[in-house]
């Protein structure tokens, strides 16, 4: 206000200061990436907030790190009780320490630790280090989400109920065959077995074996999530409503064409063609290909979200609306100026100007 910067928004990811009251930083937002400090009282950092990437600390309390909130990615600890680091949340990509009841979700440090062992109940959900250990053996309950070293173990076996999400070993074992009812969620060994062939119910969330089968052909629901084979299939085609998650094959086609609604979402297939161009509603999530193209042009109304491609063009300009989730170009632009409401959440470059200022708002 009066070429200070607004007291309302937040740059998401490298986190440029979004609130200033009085030339102070304000204190209700929360850089969510990079985390420059958001909430400020009496020249102190606020007890609320999370710096959700690269995590400043944001909570002190008497100039201690507060207690209750999570440096999402790079994860400096966040809750400290007598200058440790609290039990409760969890650094989601780097994992400052180990605190006992929470799982590091991208590159997974062990969370839980008992004893100067790993806990016995948390996931690590990327890169899974075994979180469950019992005698020192792995615990037989939790899931190596991404990479997927195997989580429950009976007698030296695997145990037969959870699910190695990304490069999913097999889970379900009953007498050394592969259980009937869970699913390899990344690379997908196929889960649920009928008389020798793959179940109709499940799916292959990352690298997609079909999961459903009816009188030998792929079943219409499902969706291969991660590295996505083909999951509906009518007529022999490829079914229309389902989007393969990571590396993307085209889910959805209408006449030998691509669909126009999913989203390929790591890798980043483009998903939605109309008349063999791309549609202009869905986002490459990770690697962020366009998706929505108008007259050969990109759409105006989404967010390459990791890697941050410029979604909205509107007359070979950015739109105005969206933000680029991660490496962050600036999505909004009014006469090659950038728009006034979104924010480049990773990289945070200032997305609201109003006459070459930064927004209010």
């Amino acid at each position: 206000m009066g070429d200070r910067q607004g007291p309302g928004e937040a740059d998401r990811d490298q986190g440029r200061p979004t609130g200033t009251m009085g030339d102070r930083q304000g204190p209700g937002e929360a850089d969510r990436d990079q985390g420059r400090p958001t909430g400020t009282m009496g020249g102190r950092q606020g007890p609320w907030e999370t710096d959700r990437d690269q995590g400043r600390p944001t909570g002190t309390m008497g100039g201690r790190q507060g207690s209750w909130e999570a440096d999402r990615d790079q994860g400096r600890p966040t809750g400290t009780m007598g200058d440790r680091q609290g039990p409760w949340e969890t650094d989601r990509d780097q994992g400052g320490r180990q605190g006992p009841g929470e799982a590091d979700r991208d590159h997974g440090r062990p969370t839980g630790i008992m004893g100067g062992r790993q806990g016995p109940g948390e996931a690590d959900r990327d890169h899974g280090r075994p979180t469950g250990t019992m005698g020192d053996r792995q615990g037989p309950g939790e899931a190596d989400r991404d990479h997927g070293r195997p989580t429950g173990t009976r007698g030296g076996r695997q145990g037969p109920w959870e699910t190695d999400r990304d490069h999913g070993r097999p889970t379900g074992t009953r007498g050394g065959r592969q259980g009937p009812g869970e699913a390899d969620r990344d690379h997908g060994r196929p889960t649920g077995t009928m008389g020798g062939r793959q179940g109709p119910g499940e799916a292959d969330r990352d690298h997609g074996r079909p999961t459903g089968t009816m009188g030998g052909r792929q079943g219409p629901g499902e969706a291969d999530r991660d590295h996505g084979r083909p999951t509906g299939t009518m007529g022999d085609r490829q079914g229309p409503g389902e989007a393969d998650r990571d590396q993307g094959r085209p889910t959805g086609t209408m006449g030998g064409r691509q669909g126009s609604w999913e989203a390929d979402r790591d890798q980043g297939r483009p998903t939605g063609t109309m008349g063999d161009r791309q549609g202009p509603w869905e986002t490459d999530r990770d690697q962020g290909r366009p998706t929505g193209t108008m007259g050969d042009r990109q759409g105006p109304g989404e967010a390459d979200r990791d890697h941050g491609r410029p979604t909205g063009t509107r007359g070979g300009r950015q739109g105005p609306w969206e933000a680029d989730r991660d490496h962050g170009r600036p999505t909004g632009t009014r006469g090659g100026r950038q728009g006034p409401w979104e924010t480049d959440r990773d990289q945070g470059w200032p997305t609201g100007t109003m006459g070459g200022r930064q927004g209010p708002g």
